[in-house]
C-alpha cells in the first residue's frame, strides 16, 4: 500500500451508518528496526527499501530470508514455499 512508510502517523475515526464518527484514534507506523551499518541490522524487505511503494515480491522474500539465515546462528530457513 503506498503511503504507509514506516515512521508515519495516521488517525483512524469510524461511524457506523446514521451515527456520528467516532472520535479519533492515532497511531504511528513502527520505525525501521535496527543500524543499517551493523550486518543483520541492515536486512530490509523490499517493501522498506522502497519506502512501501512496492509489495514484497517472491524473489525478494527468498533474498531476504537467506540473507537472515546467514547472517544468524538463531535462524535456520529451511523451505519457504513449495509448488502445489
Amino acid at each position: 500500500m503506498p503511503n504507509f512508510n514506516p515512521g508515519d502517523r495516521f488517525r483512524w475515526r469510524v461511524a457506523v451508518t446514521g451515527e456520528p464518527f467516532s472520535n479519533p484514534v492515532y497511531d504511528t507506523t513502527l520505525p525501521q528496526w535496527g543500524d543499517p551499518g551493523v550486518l543483520g541490522q541492515k536486512l530490509r524487505t523490499q517493501w522498506e527499501m522502497t519506502q512501501a511503494a512496492q509489495f514484497t515480491s517472491d524473489v525478494n522474500e527468498y533474498a531476504y530470508t537467506s540473507a537472515l539465515d546467514a547472517a544468524s546462528d538463531r535462524v535456520r530457513v529451511v523451505e519457504i514455499a513449495r509448488p502445489a
